[in-house]
């Protein structure tokens, strides 16, 4: 993964961490730099990460699609949902439910 100046050394390894368990579930998503940060591509902008406090958000482009809409935060947003991340143990069997799910929509909703 790239290393993103805005991210501090634990914010480094929570991304690094992420992009294994994203690249393990997708191998054929893109990582791109924009606005500083890292998107996270499949068929079209899919999530991204941000740094934020002692920890990392990510951010899911349609989240306000996603069904697991308790684990997620920014409600009072149209279309982004947020799941904020202070360490490595939370990169757990719930994410990676929503990560697919997000890569699922991006899919079907490419094909529409």
């Amino acid at each position: 993964m790239t290393k993103f100046l805005a991210f501090d050394t634990r914010q480094d390894q929570i991304a690094d961490a992420f992009g294994v368990i994203v690249r393990r579930l997708q191998p054929a998503i893109r990582e791109v730099n924009q606005y500083g940060i890292p998107f996270f591509h499949h068929y079209g902008r899919c999530f991204y990460l941000s740094p934020k406090g002692n920890g990392v958000d990510i951010g899911f482009c349609r989240g306000a699609m996603l069904s697991q809409q308790v684990k997620l935060s920014g409600q009072d947003r149209k279309v982004i949902r947020l799941l904020h991340i202070e360490s490595e143990d939370d990169l757990d069997g719930d994410l990676e439910a929503i990560l697919k799910e997000a890569l699922m929509l991006n899919e079907t909703l490419s094909e529409l």
